[in-house]
């Protein structure tokens, strides 16, 4: 059977998921007489059951849970307590009939089972899933073992973009078909540039990091969406032919001429007539332009008298009766025109069509080709492939390549699922039921806030019942959840249930979503124990607010100055009512909306009458790797190993000849001066007085551009103040960094410069920080630099390991990676309604409730739809020439037009829908206090009836829920209606209130304070990917074991070049070896006593030459001597070194050494043994 669970927000989804998860895991059902009993625990029933989650933080939830819950079963929880109950027993001792300790020793055993055979425990995302399943089938779908899956399309789409504008570059084809190709690309390129010149931007073709590859990244990454990949097949067939894109825009600007022409000649026909001047004098004068062949677009009188004869002539002409023949002439010319100008605006959008359909079909080739060379697989082809591997016929091959057979599937949050994810999952979800085992599906269609994403809330709300009935009956689905007796909210207070009851069940309404919100109204189960405080208040704008700008424009990006006044009037009222800061979270659809709210929040303090202190935010977008100002240093010393000093300009010379001048780089000065700036910023200065103080904005600049100055013209006369970085080269940096990572050592004298051949991206990175960064920022630097050291790992773990192609990465997004802030910190929440999904608090602001619910395609935000063409509408244009699809840039008169205008009202539905759901989501976040702010929208958004406001809308649902309109509602019953209100007659001053402002209840249990841990310092000289030792020699490793010591001390010798060096070696070795402060002070006295005899003093200084732990290969076998030295005078000297007693196989071990030097071309090698403990030196004769 296939239960369908329709959950509400608040009404324990996923308390439903884990009981159905526990139930099968241990119990089973009787197919014929529908009991449930017990099962074996050695049945495996893990291995069987599939919960599919759609966030890796949920899944890691879900698995936390079924765990835990297992255990509190079982009496085996960590720290449980005795009078702990799992609150599934009581449901579980009835559906089994059996007792509690019946269930607690079967659950103990199944727990021992489940964590014995933990690999395959199948909680899951579906993508990963999905994904796991392709690896296992990729030779089936032609695709090499080794593919690798790109999680970013965008990260490919660039690349293919790169591709497309480089071809341009190439010698013209000499195939005629692929010349003319060219020429198309080079006109769609500039058509797309021209209506981005339209559109205000500006263009640097030349340059990768413009606007024009942003604005193509970001309209193609739209338009491989779902429905494109539903209809692949069908568009790229038709895009393969380049020509049929050119003959179909040729067929429909013909269309347009042959129309104008017609309503030339029409017009010109009837201007012979002998009455023409009894026609309306408005219309005339257009037929007098029609006719010189100027198409001008009809007047509103045109207009009207296409269906109106009183519009077509003068008034005494009327009179006397108009000929039959002569107004159907007029009627039948109007008409003509007002049909022209729709042709007109129809053939303009599919015109602008051909433009992305066009380069559409470029960059797919590109990425293709990119695909196949690099054994790539986009994320958005996955499902396509899945496709062709999971269906009806092939199931069980399916699991018998997998390994193990699923009986049961358990989906969450199933309403964000895409149509072509359910098509992959639905043959195994049939499979399972043809067997008659237990399915679960649990969602809400009204938290659908990823359409974005491909979700499909119909999925939840028909589809898949629908699939289900249609092949094994009514029988076999059974749906919970819509009515309000299976409707508990076990979250919100009853003040904040009632207003969404009452609010979303009158947007419903408005919106026609009331086939999604016939399960909105929820109930207080009766089960509850607790009576939880409430408190709700809605605020509209006054419209005597004088506080906005009345010249301000009415741009998107404005922020309403009264809903931030109306948020810090909140903020301060629940703080002064006991309210932790971290329980106040504040939802915003948009980061700008939520970069003003911290901005204002961070500055409260400043305002007279302010009791709460400096406040603490806490966002995501707040903590930025790419913010770290040490990270920035970073970035620019990579970008100036990478760009040239000097560029190359060509100059025309009055006599119309060209010189070429070099001069220096603007990239690369701005490089430096920004790595400089960031570098004093973090500097002190002292003033006059003494008083030692942080560098100022102004004068980090200022003493940037003075440094470089400094540094350019030689003048080092200020020496007490940081230089900046030279001309830091990569070879510069591959030099430095040889001082850790060469066992070769070159000199001629004391000032030695070795060089290396190869070094990772993340160890350059790491001597960049040694060298360039300033240590003052490396303590509170240390979460930053460790979070960006690993973006630099994951980067490299791809393939790509180069500086360029890692900042064109960065650029590209790299830099926008966030650290994850704890969620226990005492701070004021700020983040987006979609990161607040699933999450709850005691106290929710909502201040910008003003958002348009529809919108259209504009400057800022261009948005393409994909439309389906029928050729039968394109009389004239060969049937094979017009494109299946187009992508249809959704501006506001494409609902206007006959040919979209289904497809518009569909899309337009699916926003309003969206529009509510997100506010939904944000609504029934809160516990106690739910705080509503609905700024008023601005004039252009406001004025416009086809984009309604969501401060309109509310207004609206207030007013229209009345307690008479609540009385004559027939979609309620008798029980629904006792858990709305009538909120029309609450308003009161702009301000609705629900219930008395709250105050938070005391703790039961003192919290926890949670420990602060000081991070230490960001030490590069322990992050250069050297094994010194592994995690299991770590375990097994005894510094009071004379071996285990010897063998540490000699790695720390074998990084000693000089003195010098010592301390860094063994203070690397010893971070790896976890030694304690004391042990590596032992350490440090004992080498660095040995290193300075004077015995040995040649062997660490002075040398020509060194060797540290070469081999020597002679006839295929190597030796290894710990340290070879090469003297002035020509002589070899081969040391090995000893930390316990000598033996006899020593010294026959240095002698095959000297020997090999001595074949080697050295006529003088001698040989010692160093007993580096007692400092003990004993040559070994040849």
């Amino acid at each position: 059977m296939l239960h369908i669970y329709k959950a509400s927000a608040g009404s324990g989804k996923t308390f439903a998921l884990t009981r159905q998860y526990l139930t099968l895991l241990l119990g089973e059902r009787n197919p014929d007489t529908g009991k449930w009993r017990l099962r074996s625990p050695q049945e495996d029933a893990h291995r069987h059951i599939l919960a599919i989650t759609f966030t890796n933080k949920a899944t890691q939830e879900m698995t936390r849970r079924i765990i835990s819950q297992l255990a509190i079963l079982a009496g085996r929880e960590p720290g449980q307590r005795p009078d702990t109950v799992s609150p599934y027993l009581n449901d579980f001792t009835e559906l089994f009939h059996t007792d509690a300790d019946t269930i607690a020793r079967h659950a103990s055993e199944v727990l021992d089972e489940l964590l014995a055979d933990f690999a395959f425990f199948h909680v899951s995302t579906i993508d990963a899933f999905f994904q796991n399943v392709l690896r296992i089938f990729a030779r089936e779908v032609e695709m090499p073992d080794n593919f690798r899956l790109e999680l970013d399309n965008s990260s490919t789409i660039s690349l293919g973009i790169n591709e497309m504008f480089t071809s341009l570059n190439y010698r013209s084809p000499a195939d005629p078909l692929r010349r003319r190709e060219r020429e198309w690309l080079t006109d769609w390129l500039t058509r797309h540039m021209m209506r981005m010149f339209d559109s205000g931007a500006s263009i640097n073709i030349l340059a990768r990091s413009s606007s024009l590859y942003a604005d193509l990244v970001a309209t193609f990454t739209r338009l491989l969406d779902e429905t494109f990949q539903i209809n692949a097949k069908t568009i790229t067939g038709y895009l393969d032919s380049v020509e049929s894109i050119s003959a179909f825009e040729k067929g429909i600007e013909d269309s347009t001429k042959n129309a104008e022409a017609a309503l030339r000649s029409n017009a010109a026909r009837l201007m012979q007539y002998g009455d023409y001047a009894e026609i309306n004098r408005y219309i005339r004068s257009r037929i007098e332009q029609w006719a010189a062949g100027d198409m001008a677009d009809p007047t509103a009188t045109v207009v009207d008298a296409v269906d109106n004869p009183a519009k077509r002539f003068n008034a005494s002409y009327r009179k006397n009766g108009v000929p039959q023949e002569f107004d159907f002439a007029v009627a039948s010319l109007c008409a003509d025109a007002v049909a022209l100008t729709s042709l007109r605006e129809r053939n303009k959008v599919l015109i602008n069509a051909i433009t992305p359909l066009g380069l559409l079909g470029c960059l797919l080739r590109h990425i293709a080709n990119f695909c196949k060379d690099n054994n790539v697989i986009l994320l958005s082809d996955t499902n396509t492939l899945l496709r062709d591997i999971i269906n009806d016929d092939e199931t069980p091959f399916v699991y018998e390549r997998l390994g193990y057979y699923l009986r049961h599937f358990l989906i969450d949050e199933v309403q964000d699922t895409s149509r072509m994810q359910w098509d992959n999952l639905r043959p195994l979800l049939m499979e399972s039921l043809s067997h008659s085992h237990e399915n679960l599906v649990i969602g809400d269609e009204k938290q659908c806030i990823y359409r974005f994403r491909n979700s499909d809330p119909e999925l939840l709300g028909h589809i898949i019942s629908d699939n289900v009935r249609e092949i094994y009956g009514d029988e076999s689905v059974a749906v919970e959840g819509k009515s309000i007796e299976q409707n508990n909210n076990w979250r919100s207070s009853a003040e904040v249930v009632k207003f969404n009851n009452s609010i979303f069940h009158a947007l419903a309404a408005i919106t026609g979503a009331d086939e999604s919100y016939s399960n909105a109204i929820q109930q207080i189960s009766a089960k509850r124990k607790d009576s939880i405080p409430g408190h709700v208040k809605l605020m509209f704008e006054p419209d005597n607010d004088d506080t906005a700008d009345p010249g301000a424009d009415a741009e998107e990006s404005r922020v309403p100055p009264f809903a931030l006044r109306a948020t810090v009037a909140e903020v301060d009222r629940l703080l002064s009512a006991g309210y932790r800061r971290d329980q106040i979270a504040i939802l915003v659809r948009k980061h700008s909306e939520g970069e003003a709210v911290i901005d204002t929040l961070l500055h409260c303090h400043e305002q007279p009458g302010w009791r709460h202190g400096q406040l603490e935010v806490k966002s995501t977008d707040a903590v930025g790797i790419g913010s770290s100002p040490a990270v920035k240093m970073i970035i620019e010393i990579l970008r100036l190993t990478q760009l040239p000093h000097t560029v190359t300009n060509i100059r025309e010379r009055s006599d119309g000849t060209v010189e070429h001048l070099r001069e220096e780089n603007p990239a690369y000065r701005r490089a430096r001066l920004l790595y400089c700036y960031q570098y004093y910023l973090h500097t002190t200065v002292t003033d006059p007085d003494g008083t030692v103080r942080p560098c100022s904005n102004s004068e980090a600049l200022a003493l940037a551009v003075d440094a470089i100055r400094r540094d350019e013209s030689g003048d080092t006369a200020d020496k007490d103040m940081p230089a900046p970085p030279g001309n830091a080269t990569l070879k510069e940096i591959l030099d430095f960094a040889t001082s850790s990572t060469s066992g070769t050592d070159r000199a001629t004298d004391c000032d030695i410069k070795p060089t290396v051949t190869c070094l990772t991206l993340t160890a350059i990175v790491d001597k960049i920080i040694s060298r360039y960064v300033i240590p003052d920022v490396l303590p509170e630097q240390t979460a930053f630099l460790t979070a960006f050291q690993d973006l630099v790992y994951d980067f490299c773990s791809q393939g790509n390991s180069d500086i360029r192609t890692f900042l064109a990465w960065w650029d590209r997004g790299g830099c926008r990676s966030s650290l994850s802030s704890t969620s226990e910190s005492d701070a004021i929440n700020v983040m987006t309604i979609h990161q607040s999904k699933g999450l709850e608090y005691p106290c929710v602001i909502i201040p910008f409730c003003n958002t348009p619910m529809v919108t259209f395609s504009n400057r800022y935000q261009p948005a393409y739809h994909w439309m389906a063409l029928d050729p039968k509408d394109f009389g004239g244009i060969a049937p094979e020439v017009v494109p299946p699809m187009v992508p249809v840039e959704f501006t506001a008169k494409v609902p206007d037009i006959s040919l979209f205008a289904d497809e518009s009202r569909r899309i337009i539905a699916d926003q309003l829908v969206d529009s509510l759901n997100i506010s939904y989501v944000a609504f029934t976040r809160a516990v106690n206090e739910l705080v509503v702010i609905a700024p008023k929208a601005n004039k252009k958004a406001a004025s416009d009836d086809r984009t309604p406001t969501l401060d309109a809308m509310l207004r609206l649902a207030v007013e229209r829920m009345t307690a008479q309109a609540i009385t004559d509602d027939g979609t309620l019953d008798d029980e629904s209606r006792r858990w709305v209100l009538p909120l029309a007659g609450m308003l009161d001053n702009d301000t609705l209130e629900i219930g008395k402002p709250t105050s938070p209840r005391p703790e039961k249990k003192k919290t926890q304070e949670i420990p602060v841990i000081n991070l230490p310092p960001y030490n590069p000289e322990v992050n250069d990917r050297l094994v010194t030792l592994s995690e299991a020699d770590i375990e097994l490793f005894d510094f009071d074991d004379p071996r285990h010591r010897g063998n540490f001390l000699h790695r720390v010798l074998s990084k000693v070049r000089r003195p010098a060096d010592l301390r860094r070696a063994l203070r690397r070795a010893a971070v790896r070896a976890r030694l304690s402060a004391d042990r590596v002070a032992e350490c440090e006295a004992l080498l660095t006593e040995a290193v300075n005899d004077p015995q040995v003093e040649r062997w660490f200084n002075g040398y020509t030459r060194l060797y540290l732990e070469q081999s020597i290969a002679n006839r295929g076998i190597d030796r290894r001597p710990d340290r070879i030295v090469i003297l002035p005078d020509g002589s070899v000297e081969i040391i090995d070194y000893k930390f316990g007693d000598d033996h006899p196989s020593y010294t026959s071990q240095i002698r095959r050494y000297m020997t090999l030097m001595h074949k080697a071309g050295y006529p003088v090698v001698r040989g010692y043994l160093w007993f580096v403990p007692t400092r003990t030196l004993r040559q070994v004769t040849p």
